[in-house]
């Protein structure tokens, strides 16, 4: 199957650089795959793919894995049931937005027969968390506290929108990670037509990182290692510190389409990005 032209790789050649040793056998590319920001930050498509290194910085002092930024968590954790597999489809879109007819039709009806299956889904679901962590332990992997307290709380999940409709779901098992042997992604959200996947990737000998790419791993085991090295990024050296930004953006994203006024906190991000200069009117000779 060739490569997805979902993305366009706007910093080609551009290598991973992070909080990651060099031993990986292969270094996924730096990137953020967002939306756009308003009169701020322009975006040619549903998504676009920038620079990572030319993103607003983050205090890291916010990350302390206890999510004070999204307010009080809840008392008490939310059992994560599984979610509901349906068969994948073949994907072939373009930043500028263009796409099958037929093909949206298909996503449009897998879309809405998948919400229908989730609300059938009884309360005593095996939880896929708890399944998760026991295949991940039997691999040699403790997923980090940050990840297991976010998508094991309720209050936490319902904080963080998505202008996109991304939903959480994460699988009962990981799937092997085309940058090294014995190295492992955990799926945690998708956009809802499967456009991407956002996977903490693993391994015995870097801290858990954040990538994207345009393919699902649980369904594409047999992908060329280049075809998926081709449509990976790294976009998060830690889940907390991917989600805060995941999340200022899309609450920035409504703010600025529903016209409302930003917060302190959003100002302080979005001021990161040059000011467009207005363009001044040509005085008219008499």
């Amino acid at each position: 199957m060739p490569p997805s032209p979902l993305i366009m790789d706007a910093i080609s050649g551009t290598r991973f650089a992070g909080r990651v040793k060099e031993d990986l056998s292969m270094e996924p590319k730096r990137g953020w795959v967002g939306t756009d920001l308003g009169k701020f930050r322009a975006c040619d498509g549903t998504y676009q793919l920038y620079s990572y290194d030319e993103l607003p910085p983050l205090d890291e002092s916010l990350f302390s894995g206890a999510y004070e930024w999204l307010g009080t968590p809840a008392d008490e954790p939310m059992a994560i049931t599984t979610g509901v597999q349906l068969a994948p489809v073949e994907v072939v879109v373009s930043l500028n937005g263009e796409t099958n007819d037929d093909l949206m039709d298909e996503w449009d009806r897998r879309y809405k027969r998948e919400q229908e299956l989730l609300a059938q889904a009884p309360a005593q679901h095996p939880v896929v968390l708890a399944e998760l962590v026991s295949s991940l332990t039997e691999l040699g992997f403790t997923l980090p506290a940050a990840f297991t307290t976010f998508l094991g709380n309720e209050k936490l999940l319902s904080g963080v929108s998505s202008c996109t409709c991304c939903t959480w779901d994460i699988p009962a098992k990981p799937s092997p990670s085309p940058l090294a042997d014995g190295a492992y992604l955990v799926r945690f959200m998708r956009d809802s037509q499967d456009l991407l996947f956002w996977y903490l990737h693993l391994d015995q000998e870097n801290p858990p990182f954040v990538v994207v790419s345009s393919f699902n791993f649980e369904t594409a085991a047999d992908l060329d290692p280049e075809e998926a090295l081709d449509q990976l990024w790294f976009c998060g050296p830690e889940f907390e510190e991917f989600l805060y930004r995941f999340w200022i953006e899309n609450e920035i994203w409504f703010a600025t389409n529903e016209e409302k006024k930003l917060t302190p906190t959003q100002l302080a991000y979005v001021e990161h990005y040059p000011k467009k200069k207005k363009k001044k009117k040509k005085k008219k000779h008499k």
